[in-house]
């Protein structure tokens, strides 16, 4: 392998078929054949049988950057360059290999679409916006018009052939924008219900006792085996004593439609078995600790704790 002096005589080495493999000092600018590389990361390549040269436009390190720009400068003004979006992350140290040919036309047309965003926003740089727009269907055509023999043109997105066909519009961007967040918003929804599902699914089994605890910012109340303590759904557990003392003084909180005075009482009284209660609003919700207890669960707790005590009674 031939070591150059510097960059940009390993750039032009390399760009002039001056060898067959070069780098320079410290080999984070190395070549073989038609590939130029920054450190393992291919840069360029010259396309067999073409008059064409691939370009890795993708954003690395500034070292990279400089690279690029050698790179760029050192190729002979009769060669076609054309920028691919090349993501190296578990990929070809290829330009060309036909692994990469689907994921830069994805990566082409979520470019577009970015540009989109932006042009929508955009107070003095539309043109500037719309004229890289128009460079990426460019690339695309002619990127296409190189590999067409190992792409399956009716694999592609319906914007992608579009644009080999000519007939994509900005109408067609206004449409791309409304039918991918048309799916966000369904996966969102989709998301939700499976979420509610499955919170619903651990209440059960929270209730029932096949498990100790429930993903979700609400805290469910149960008592105990033994009818002796409370057990949250944040694997907490009090007394059952100090439970019905708290519930009091929310009840009585509620009654007066008045946050709690916390000065009104003893900092012993405050104490929750292994919890502080710090506060008590105007609706009877208690915060005790991180644990945010809603009255109507207490409510519902109590109502459940008398029916069981009226039983043992009878």
């Amino acid at each position: 392998m031939t070591n150059y002096q510097s960059n940009l005589e390993t750039a032009h080495a390399w760009a002039h078929s001056l060898s067959n493999e070069g780098k320079n000092g410290n080999n984070s600018l190395n070549f073989r054949n038609n590939i130029i590389y920054s450190y393992s990361t291919p840069m360029a390549e010259y396309v067999e049988n073409s008059n064409a040269v691939l370009f890795n436009i993708e954003k690395y390190s500034v070292t990279t950057s400089a690279h690029q720009a050698i790179i760029k400068n050192s190729i002979p003004y009769s060669y076609d360059i054309i920028e691919v979006p090349f993501n190296s992350s578990g990929r070809s140290h290829s330009l060309s290999d036909v692994d990469n040919h689907h994921s830069n036309f994805e990566a082409w047309e979520n470019n577009i679409i970015h540009l989109y965003g932006k042009l929508k926003r955009a107070k003095s740089k539309k043109d500037e916006y719309l004229n890289e727009i128009e460079i990426i269907k460019t690339n695309i055509q002619k990127y296409y018009n190189l590999f067409t023999s190992e792409i399956d043109k009716r694999t592609l997105s319906l914007n992608i052939r579009n644009i080999l066909n000519n007939q994509f519009s900005s109408d067609d961007l206004k449409n791309i924008e409304a039918k991918r967040e048309k799916t966000r918003n369904l996966k969102i929804k989709r998301d939700e219900i499976k979420r509610k599902k499955e919170i619903q699914k651990q209440i059960s089994n929270f209730f029932s006792r096949k498990s100790h605890q429930i993903n979700s910012r609400k805290i469910y109340l149960r008592l105990s085996k033994s009818k002796k303590w409370v057990e949250t759904s944040g694997k907490a557990k009090v007394p059952l004593k100090i439970a019905l003392y708290l519930f009091k003084l929310a009840t009585q909180t509620r009654k007066l439609n008045k946050e709690f005075d916390m000065n009104s009482i003893h900092q012993d009284q405050r104490k929750i078995h292994d919890f502080q209660l710090d506060k008590i609003d105007e609706k009877g919700n208690a915060t005790v600790g991180c644990h945010f207890l809603e009255f109507a669960e207490m409510q519902r707790l109590y109502n459940e704790f008398l029916n069981i005590k009226e039983v043992a009674i009878q």
